[in-house]
């Protein structure tokens, strides 16, 4: 079984000690469709743990 290209790169990066920035949700868009429902429930968070 061959492992794929970016598998090797993933597995090289990690065995260097590398290490990715991860981003803060703050800095992801949000497409406007979803803000629109977020913005007309009134609680949100509410909604998807129900």
């Amino acid at each position: 079984m061959q492992v794929p290209q970016t598998q090797c790169e993933a597995i090289e990066v990690e065995q260097a000690g590398l290490k990715v920035r991860m981003k803060n949700t703050a800095e992801y868009s949000v497409p406007e469709q979803l803000q629109q429902q977020f913005d007309e429930k009134s609680n949100p968070k509410r909604n998807f743990h129900e």
